[in-house]
């Protein structure tokens, strides 16, 4: 630069000192125009650069509009130029800011929002922009935070304002997500509140698939012609098919990219217990790296620690109370399978729910549906876990029905049977039963035998205690319970057949128990793939492949074995497809096919039933 350009800089710059010192309004509203007259863009490079050695001079009950004006500049368009624009505005945010912190949110939210790519833009033309932006903008907000410190509130204000609506397409919520990770890099501090915020917005993707679905099978069992096929040429749903593939396909995305994320910061958690089990040998004390009571970490700064402390954070704030959520608590079920010490304090929060009258009913029984399908389904829980579950599961559910029963013949009443006064009791019988039909192989070995007896005695006496949750368990649970020989439930059930229950619970709505098990088949492929060797499927007992006792043919006396081999491989695919959600092989051939096997497994089911004169469960 020559003597006369030093010379023309130092007079603008001069100049635009008095211009801000004076807050004449006419004169920034010149100040504004000259920015947003189409010029070049050296032009405007230049003149920025005058402006940012008066950043002192800027104040914000007067200013404000110009630095609006400034940052509105395209200086995220993708032409080479706009490299050299991009970089002065950057340079001119940190120069107010460090003036003037009053421009923090107002410099922070542009730069967050710049996450968020138009939705006029296409892939190709995002991907390019990206290249060379958001290292400029990370490297911005890493110099704002190192003026500003508590510049992380704003920050997470602003990414919370701009995550995209779940009617984006899955390319923007991509791209603000990996921004969003990249933040974490140099703000660990956010960490717990973007994973409690991504969670929110993706239980939102979940549940209208899950609402989409039932809308599609509710249409389906509508039409007569056919009654257990989706027609797909009819428009209304080949629409509502695409629509509903298009945001299982974005949550799929979402799904992946966090799981790799917990992989990458959850590696470390094995050298860790490794590193705590050396120094316990030794002798030392070692503190728990958890807080039962309130479910939390103690202090750290460990990065699996944080991660594993937010992502149960969310689950019982988010996760747990939302009905019927089909995927996102998958997040959990993989996290767990780095940390075993993670995976005893899940199942432990989830127990201390079930059993404190101080929450509610309906949280107590999706605690018990919770934790019976989490540890049915997970290959990696230990026997330890496993028993310690059922006892206190089948222990609550004793207490509670001595007591129940006892009231009931303290006021010669008779019990009554009712969700809505015992629906936590049924609700952790159902799950008990469901456990063991998972975990019937495991609790057969050695070390499991005398639990087992245990077990057997107990569960028979609930059985058949006055409370009867036989009559509210599902029935393809209650047929593979009996599989497991366990114990003899055959007069239970037998009595259990002119036993009639009120259609309605006493406060008016359906007296039957909730069919959901969370942790049933994932719908999503490519979170499906990550998640599959971690997960048990569905294995009938080895009494289902044999010639069963007539003990425990439940009074069918003409049921041929050729008919119980029917009717067993429907159980089976009933109790693996519980609640209508998809089996694994259902995966591979999309949203479409997938509908249409799900109404024709219905079909040949109920065909099997009817052939046989076997009741059939209103549910299905």
């Amino acid at each position: 630069m020559d003597d006369d350009d030093v010379s023309s800089h130092e007079a603008t710059q001069e100049q635009l000192r008095h211009i801000l010192l004076t807050q004449t309004p006419k004169r920034i509203q010149d100040l504004q125009l000259q920015l947003n007259i189409p010029t070049s863009v050296a032009a405007t490079v230049s003149f920025l650069e005058d402006l940012s050695q008066c950043a002192g001079h800027f104040r914000p009950d007067s200013h404000a509009l110009l630095v609006s004006t400034v940052l509105a500049l395209p200086w995220q368009d993708q032409e080479h130029e706009s490299e050299c624009l991009a970089d002065v505005v950057l340079q001119f945010i940190q120069d107010v800011v460090s003036a003037s912190p009053a421009f923090l949110c107002q410099s922070v939210a542009v730069l967050i929002k710049s996450f968020l790519q138009p939705k006029t833009v296409d892939q190709d033309t995002s991907q390019l922009s990206w290249t060379w932006t958001a290292p400029r903008v990370h490297r911005t907000l890493r110099g704002l935070l190192r003026t500003c410190p508590l510049a992380t509130t704003p920050m997470f204000q602003a990414l919370k304002e701009n995550f995209p609506h779940k009617r984006r397409d899955a390319d923007a919520h991509i791209v603000y997500f990996k921004q969003m990770l990249a933040v974490l890099q140099y703000v660990p501090a956010l960490l717990p509140r973007i994973i409690q915020l991504v969670v929110i917005r993706l239980v939102d993707l979940d549940v209208d698939i899950t609402v989409q679905q039932s809308q599609l099978e509710e249409t389906a069992e509508e039409e007569d012609a056919a009654i257990f096929a989706v027609d797909l040429n009819n428009d209304v749903s080949e629409r509502d098919l695409i629509k509903m593939r298009e945001t299982a396909n974005k949550l799929d995305v979402m799904m992946r990219l966090l799981l790799g994320y917990i992989q990458d910061t959850c590696h470390s958690c094995q050298e860790i217990a490794n590193e705590r089990a050396l120094r316990i040998a030794r002798g030392e004390k070692v503190a728990r790296r958890f807080v039962r009571r309130s479910f939390s970490y103690s202090t750290t700064t460990e990065p699996s620690e944080m991660l594993l402390t937010a992502l149960l954070s969310s689950f019982h704030s988010t996760l747990l109370p939302t009905h019927k959520c089909r995927c996102m608590q998958f997040l959990l079920f993989y996290a767990c399978s780095f940390d075993t010490e993670f995976t005893e304090v899940f199942v432990s929060s989830l127990l201390q729910q079930v059993v404190s009258p101080h929450i509610s009913a309906e949280l107590r029984m999706a605690s018990a549906t919770y934790v019976a399908s989490f540890l049915a389904r997970a290959n990696f829980v230990q026997l330890g876990l496993v028993v310690t579950a059922l006892t206190k599961l089948i222990g609550w559910a004793r207490g509670y029905a001595r007591h129940a029963i006892a009231k009931a013949r303290a006021a010669h009443h008779h019990v009554l049977l009712d969700v809505t006064l015992h629906g936590v009791f049924y609700a952790v019988v159902q799950s008990t039963l469901y456990l063991m039909c998972y975990k019937n192989l495991m609790l057969s070995e050695p070390d499991a035998r005398e639990d087992r007896a245990k077990f057997a005695v107990r569960i028979r006496e609930l059985l058949s205690c006055d409370l009867n949750p036989l009559k509210f368990c599902q029935e393809n649970i209650v047929f593979e319970f009996e599989q497991t020989g366990l114990c003899d439930i055959t007069e239970v059930m037998s009595q259990n057949e002119v036993v009639a229950v009120n259609s309605f619970s006493v406060d008016g709505s359906e007296n039957i128990l909730d069919d959901f098990f969370p942790f049933d088949p994932i719908l999503l492929k490519g979170a499906a793939d990550v998640i599959a060797p971690l997960y048990d499927e569905w294995q009938p007992t080895d009494r289902d492949r044999s010639e069963p006792r007539s003990s425990n043919l439940s009074g069918q006396g003409s049921f041929s074995l050729s008919e119980y081999t029917d009717a067993s491989a429907s159980m089976a695919r009933s109790l693996q497809g519980m609640s209508v959600t998809p089996t694994r092989d259902e995966l591979t051939d999309g949203l479409d096919s997938l509908m249409s096997e799900r109404f024709a497994d219905y079909g040949e089911m109920m065909d099997s039933f009817l052939s046989n004169d076997v009741p059939i469960n209103s549910s299905w």
